[in-house]
C-alpha cells in the first residue's frame, strides 16, 4: 500500500507539466520516500558552496547526473560536506546524534523553474511508533529495560519536517511537522497544516500516522497557531512566524542557486530522480 502511494505521488509529480503542480498533501509521500531511503551506492560530490548573507550554502549531489541530493546552510564553510553530513542517525551510547552538521535538508523543485519550492529539513532524531510498537512500552516516568533501549535504538532515525511553497511565490505556506507522543520520546504522528488562501492563516489542519489521506482528530489549532509536541522540547506551537523563518532559509538557498553558474547542477523534482540513482 505504501509503495502504491509513493508511485501514485510520483506520477502526479511526473505529470506536473500537464496540470497544476502537486501540493504539500500530494507531494509529502514523494519527499518522505527520499528521506526514508537515502541512496548510498552513488558517489556524491559538492557542486557549489556559496556565501550569502553571512551563511554558507552548499549543494551536494550525484556526480553522474549533476542532481542535488541535499543542501546545507551553516555559519562556517565546510571542508567536506559529504563527510560531515550524516544521512542516518548516530548514537553516543543510547543518545541519538545528528552528526557534525545538523542544518541541512532535501530540496525539491516541483515546477521545474530552477528554484527550491519544497524543503524537508532536519528536525531532530527519534523513533516512530509504527505497527510494531508495543502498547506497553514504558512511559517517561517508568523503568526502562534493556530490550526497550534496544528497540528505541533500532527504530530511531533522523526526523524531517517538511515545508512547502504551494503557490510558488517564494514564501512557505504549508508544513508537515512531527508530533511526539505526550508520554514517550517517540514520534506519535505528523501534523499537516497549510494556508489554502496563502495569507499566512493556517486554515487546513489535520494529523496522520503514515498516509496523508488518513485523518486523525485532536489537533488543537487556531487561525494563527497550531499546537504540537516537538522533539526534545516542551509542547509548543507553530504558525506564520515559523513559516516565515523557513521562507528565509529557502530564499537564502535560492539566492545561492542564482549565484552559481547556470546549468552546473539541477534540483530534484521527486521520486523519479531517486529511483534513477538506485
Amino acid at each position: 500500500m505504501k509503495r502504491a502511494v509513493f508511485l501514485a505521488a510520483a506520477l502526479l509529480a511526473a505529470s506536473a507539466g500537464l496540470r497544476a503542480q502537486p501540493d504539500v498533501t500530494e507531494f509529502f509521500p514523494v519527499a518522505d520516500s527520499v528521506t526514508e531511503h537515502p541512496p548510498f551506492r552513488t558517489e556524491l560530490t559538492t557542486f557549489h558552496q556559496v556565501r550569502v548573507n553571512q551563511r554558507w550554502v552548499s549543494f551536494v549531489g550525484f556526480q553522474n547526473t549533476r542532481t542535488v541530493l541535499y543542501v546545507t546552510f551553516t555559519l562556517d564553510s565546510l571542508d567536506d560536506p559529504v563527510r560531515d553530513v550524516s544521512q542516518t542517525v548516530g548514537f553516543e551510547k543510547a543518545r541519538p546524534t545528528l552528526g557534525k552538521v545538523s542544518t541541512w535538508g532535501y530540496p525539491f523543485d516541483r515546477n521545474r523553474d530552477g528554484k527550491i519550492d519544497y524543503l524537508a529539513l532536519v528536525g531532530g532524531a527519534a523513533p516512530f511508533e509504527d505497527g510494531d510498537f508495543p502498547p506497553n512500552y514504558p512511559k517517561q516516568s517508568e523503568q526502562v529495560m534493556i530490550h526497550h533501549v534496544e528497540l528505541f535504538i533500532a527504530k530511531c532515525k533522523i526526523v524531517f519536517n517538511h515545508w512547502a511553497d504551494d503557490n510558488y511565490d517564494g514564501m512557505i505556506d504549508g508544513a508537515v511537522m512531527a508530533d511526539m507522543d505526550p508520554e514517550r520520546n517517540w514520534v506519535y504522528r505528523r501534523i499537516l497544516a497549510r494556508s489554502k488562501k496563502f495569507d499566512g492563516i493556517l486554515d487546513d489542519v489535520w494529523a496522520f500516522r503514515t498516509d496523508t489521506s488518513s485523518f486523525l482528530d485532536s489537533v488543537s489549532y487556531g487561525p494563527e497557531r497550531v499546537s504540537y509536541r516537538p522533539i526534545g522540547t516542551p509542547p509548543g506551537s507553530f504558525g506564520k512566524k515559523e513559516l516565515d523563518e523557513k521562507s528565509a532559509v529557502m530564499i537564502l538557498m535560492n539566492e545561492a542557486i542564482a549565484a552559481c553558474e547556470k546549468g552546473s547542477f539541477r534540483l530534484p523534482g521527486g521520486y523519479r530522480e531517486q529511483a534513477e540513482q538506485e
